[in-house]
């Protein structure tokens, strides 16, 4: 390593300056080899790393905290804005996860129980007390999350990378209706940042297969939920070469992404580019 390098650094009485490449290097550092990993770096090179405390700082200045059951939708303009190009794909998956209740003092509240869902969308913060009794109360009859569901943003610029939309907490007991629901909810919001979904993408669960015959009356249907009276929703035009989608301003999506085998029917599905 070149020392010569950390002669940058400007002291000024009691602590030091880092300038943006070594704050840079040390968010790095912290995101992708944990908080021991960054302490053994900064107490073996002694003055050349900020504290934790400082790095943590820096994260909740820049938005990079997440925080669990929020979607980030307001950085979503941001995260497009580089490419030019306001049209994505959500995708969703669950992983499972060691149980643990941890508290967080920065947003007071405790971490690692089972986000109640309302509308099918989770609640933020929802588990803030300073009343033993209540977290008591939590303890025994709250579910703790087995499971962390992650929600990713993804631009058709196909070069451009994943956006982290939220990240929270689940007994993976949701029902096809509140996934529905949250679908609405994110789809909702993306239009309030003049983003437009093109599609969901998730795995084979029962739950989600359901949500998505009742989103397009496929042998499902609800008598009190109609998703058809929303005017923004795409639709299906069959075409000589597929099945392609397109707006009600008829501009046409896509690129060759799925191929399905189908007993002896093969299925090309195509979104054609912007025209």
């Amino acid at each position: 390593m070149d020392y010569k390098y950390f002669s940058k650094f400007k002291n000024n009485k009691n602590k030091y300056k880092y300038d943006t490449h070594i704050q840079q290097f040390a968010l790095l550092t912290y995101i992708l080899g944990g908080r021991n990993c960054y302490e053994f770096f900064r107490l073996n090179l002694s003055g050349s790393l900020a504290h934790i405390s400082n790095v943590e700082i820096l994260i909740r200045n820049q938005e990079m905290r997440m925080t669990d059951s929020e979607f980030r939708f307001q950085l979503i303009k941001e995260y497009l804005r580089p490419n030019k190009c306001n049209y994505v794909f959500i995708a969703e998956d669950a992983t499972s996860l060691i149980c643990r209740i941890d508290y967080d003092a920065t947003l007071n509240s405790f971490i690692g129980f089972s986000a109640p869902l309302i509308g099918g969308v989770p609640q933020p913060n929802f588990f803030q007390t300073e009343n033993f009794e209540q977290l008591e109360l939590w303890f025994n009859e709250i579910d703790k999350a087995k499971f962390i569901n992650l929600y990713m943003l993804k631009s058709l610029v196909l070069s451009y990378p994943r956006f982290i939309l939220a990240a929270y907490g689940s007994n993976n007991r949701a029902k096809a209706i509140e996934i529905l629901k949250r679908w609405l909810f994110i789809y909702h919001q993306c239009l309030v940042q003049d983003t437009h979904i093109i599609g969901f993408s998730t795995d084979a669960d029962a739950r989600f297969l359901r949500a998505m015959r009742l989103c397009s009356r496929f042998f499902a249907t609800l008598p009190n939920f109609n998703i058809f009276k929303y005017q923004a929703i795409f639709h299906k035009k069959c075409q000589k070469n597929g099945l392609g989608f397109s707006w009600k301003n008829n501009k046409l999506f896509l690129c060759k992404m799925v191929f399905i085998l189908l007993q002896n029917l093969e299925i090309d599905c195509f979104l054609k580019q912007p025209i």
